[in-house]
């Protein structure tokens, strides 16, 4: 609970896009007509209740990604809440989900191409530990010494 309110003081919900300045007529999209303020709330308040893998689920689903003679061509999409998708620009998807920059979903993209098969998995917690040693050669070093079963044993206690 703690986490998702840090992450809503620090990712609140920006602006409408605008190509130039605050004017939103100059989206080219006219993305602020398709998608109310209402929604996009919604959308900011749905995307920062998800955890991570979640969130990678959404941007899985709201963008769309074409590989043309080795260049990226990203579509975003927003949904309203009657299920109908709109394409939006990019600076509108980014600010709706309160980020200032396209960071996050500039590394989403890349992942998608370059690991199809991990890019929506967290990758927290699973890398080997810097200190984690192989035991097996120790284990055979000891195997060099012909080790025996020990002699102490309870068996052998005299009463």
């Amino acid at each position: 609970a703690q986490q998702l309110e840090a992450n809503m003081v620090k990712h609140q919900l920006l602006p409408h896009c605008s190509a130039f300045g605050n004017d939103k007529e100059n989206c080219n999209r006219r993305c602020h007509l398709v998608i109310t303020e209402e929604d996009r709330v919604k959308i900011h308040k749905n995307f920062w209740n998800c955890g991570f893998t979640a969130q990678q689920h959404f941007l899985n689903g709201h963008i769309e990604t074409e590989l043309k003679n080795s260049r990226k061509r990203s579509e975003f999409f927003l949904t309203n809440p009657q299920g109908v998708r709109h394409n939006v620009c990019k600076k509108m998807f980014v600010r709706t989900l309160g980020y200032n920059h396209n960071k996050r979903v500039t590394n989403f993209i890349d992942d998608r191409i370059n690991k199809p098969d991990s890019y929506l998995i967290e990758p927290r917690g699973r890398h080997t530990p810097a200190n984690k040693i192989d035991t097996l050669p120790i284990i055979a070093h000891i195997e060099t010494y012909n080790p025996e079963i020990s002699h102490y044993r309870k068996e052998h206690i005299v009463i």
